[in-house]
């Protein structure tokens, strides 16, 4: 049996309510439906929201899925003033945001924009041991740290180079 083909929750509590033949009992039985309709609803934004939070960062969506959480409770509980749902859910989704907001931030901070390695592309350093290609020597020394280096042409120690590339663990230079 497919999922469409099943009778949904609230037309079982129509069936079974509107058996109910008075007409107290039968405005009762409508408010019940009412009460129904104003939860799923808010239940469904509420999960739409959860979703909505799994494919982005910053835990931003997740506080207004919690305020549609909460706005599906009163409703569920009776509270059927479409208003005071809404208010519910404003407030509860405000707060959490404002309290919550440099918590989150700190969490989901953004990586820094280059690797530390990215940054010495275009820097300046000296050879400490001469570069030459063909005895496969060579290597530069920058900000304390030692790298290996190659380069297009010989280049004696002492010189100062420019970083043009770094490719794994060497360095690509040229003399300055």
């Amino acid at each position: 049996m497919l999922c469409s083909d099943r009778p949904h929750l609230s037309t079982y509590l129509l069936y079974g309510l509107l058996l109910l033949t008075t007409e107290e009992k039968t405005f009762i039985s409508i408010n019940v439906i009412n009460i129904m309709a104003g939860f799923e609803v808010w239940l469904g934004v509420a999960i739409i929201f959860f979703i909505g939070e799994m494919f982005t960062e910053g835990f931003f969506l997740l506080w207004f899925g919690i305020g549609a959480l909460f706005s599906a409770i009163i409703a569920f509980f009776g509270i059927t003033d479409n208003v005071t749902q809404w208010v519910v859910f404003l407030i509860v989704s405000s707060v959490l945001v404002l309290l919550t907001r440099r918590f989150a931030k700190k969490i989901t901070k953004k990586p820094p924009r280059e690797a530390a390695v990215d940054a010495l592309v275009g820097k300046e350093a000296k050879v400490i041991e001469t570069i030459d290609l063909d005895n496969d020597t060579g290597r530069i020394k920058i900000k304390g740290d030692e790298w290996r280096a190659e380069a297009d042409e010989v280049i004696p120690e002492g010189e100062k180079v420019q970083i043009i590339r770094i490719e794994g663990t060497h360095v690509i230079v040229k003399k300055l």
